[in-house]
């Protein structure tokens, strides 16, 4: 395809090309957001991660990403080319990357010099350096562990890089080692591509080799039947090439999707491998109402024995799953869960994380039901105490129509008294130390514990003369 071409078909750059360039491309929402969250978390650090399966956009999020951040003032933004680098020369590239020298013969002068690199500009523009790292799946482990240790301090308090780790299905898998629990549970921000929502299923770059297509009822979009199709990519004139269970190659046209059909009949997916062992617990994402699996809830792992995955839904019912049962692939760990899916949930114990910069997130009705879910003990963890309960403090989390925000109708009177109080949640007697229940136990009136005496009714009396 020349350029004469392109001009003919109203078209600038080459849309097959992998170096379109980043002005060129669409951009999803959600890849949107993610670059949001990130540019927010420039401010305060820590690491973010993007996984998704070979050729699914992972490398062109983060030249997406590489070009917002650019266009920040005072924001560093450093590539690491080379990931199979052992620790010597990992130094000696991000000692290239932030203009400071780094030798291998003196690996801790390279910590410190880094290190007080990153605090001068910390110092000077409030901004945290920005290192992006395509393919760290293949990393080595001791690597990884030495990038955690160099970007944290004041005793794992405060991060003093932005890290973002990008990798196919094989990175997450990496953070199950028990010398990469620490680093895996502080990914603050993650992008896994699943299924592609019905405004993007109607462009062509949305599809990519590798991918699972189902079709959910009959006469579909494209005339597609029932069924799951395996992508196989896109031809010249920019139709997805999809190969049905026979084998039987099809080519469909996306731009053929009505965008005022609302059924949904089209579901795109990545294929992602994922480990369960014994005593697991899942999360349905689909349902199955003949063997009572319902969507969103939980079933516990009891045995995986002889190719046979046998497990125990909500209502304490055994059900076994065979190979190539197509709920083997509807199920995700259930290691968390979020407040708005807690509701209804009650637990004996549970630990909590409220972030103080989650504005719209840290509200007084979300932390109650956090709060309220748990029967004996919870912990919540958070950046900084003191600024996550003056940031609830001031944010009830009530819900306003537009017509409220404009001002043009009111539905409630201002609540100014709640508003004016304090946000101070009382821990229950039951949990309190010793010495504190016994404080409590003076301020109360001893009048109030005197038993109510009883009257007889004749259905007691009953009771009693048997």
């Amino acid at each position: 395809m020349n350029a004469r071409t392109w001009s003919a078909l109203g078209l600038k750059y080459n849309p097959f090309s992998p170096d379109v360039p980043v002005e060129a491309l669409w951009v999803s929402p959600r890849t949107e957001h993610f670059c949001w969250r990130v540019n927010n978390q420039v401010r305060e650090g820590g690491f973010a991660l993007v996984t998704g399966d070979v050729g699914t956009g992972k490398s062109v999020t983060l030249r997406v990403l590489a070009e917002r951040l650019g266009g920040l003032r005072d924001v560093t933004v450093g590539t690491l080319t080379h990931p199979r680098s052992r620790v010597a020369d990992f130094y000696r590239e991000l000692g290239e990357l932030f203009g400071t020298t780094c030798t291998a013969s003196n690996r801790w002068g390279g910590f410190k010099a880094l290190r007080e690199k990153w605090h001068a500009h910390i110092d000077a523009t409030l901004m945290r350096p920005v290192l992006l790292i395509d393919e760290a799946q293949e990393m080595y482990p001791e690597v990884l562990s030495e990038l955690r240790v160099l970007t944290s301090t004041c005793f794992d308090s405060r991060a003093i890089l932005t890290v973002v780790l990008a990798g196919d299905a094989r990175l997450p898998e990496m953070f199950r080692r028990e010398e990469l629990v620490p680093l895996g549970s502080r990914m603050r921000v993650r992008m896994t591509h699943e299924y592609a929502t019905r405004e993007e299923l109607r462009y062509a770059s949305t599809y990519s080799k590798g991918q699972l297509l189902e079709v959910t009822r009959q006469n579909a979009p494209g005339g597609l039947v029932r069924g799951r199709y395996d992508v196989e990519g896109l031809d010249a004139k920019g139709r997805v090439m999809l190969r049905d269970e026979s084998g039987k190659l099809i080519k469909f046209d996306p731009a053929a999707i009505d965008p005022s059909d609302k059924r949904d009949a089209l579901r795109l997916s990545e294929k992602h491998k994922e480990t369960i062992y014994e005593g697991d617990k899942i999360r349905w994402t689909e349902k199955d109402d003949a063997r009572g699996l319902m969507k969103s809830e939980e079933a516990r792992i009891l045995g995986i024995r002889d190719g046979i995955v046998t497990l125990e839904n909500k209502a304490g019912e055994t059900v076994e799953l065979k190979q190539n049962d197509r709920m083997l692939e509807r199920m995700g760990l259930a290691y968390a869960i979020n407040m708005h899916q807690a509701q209804g949930d009650t637990r004996d114990m549970a630990i909590g994380e409220m972030h103080s910069s989650a504005r719209h997130l840290s509200n007084q009705r979300l932390a109650l039901v956090m709060i309220t879910r748990v029967r004996d003990d919870i912990t919540i963890v958070t950046n900084d105490r003191e600024r996550l309960l003056a940031q609830i403090d001031r944010n009830p989390g009530d819900k306003t129509s537009a017509l409220e925000t404009l001002g043009e109708k009111q539905v409630e009177a201002k609540r100014s008294a709640r508003e004016a109080g304090e946000f101070r949640p009382t821990i229950p007697d039951h949990l309190r130390a010793p010495e504190d229940r016994q404080a409590s136990a003076s301020r109360i009136d001893p009048a109030s514990l005197r038993a109510t005496p009883q009257i007889d009714v004749p259905e007691r009396n009953i009771e009693r003369s048997r």
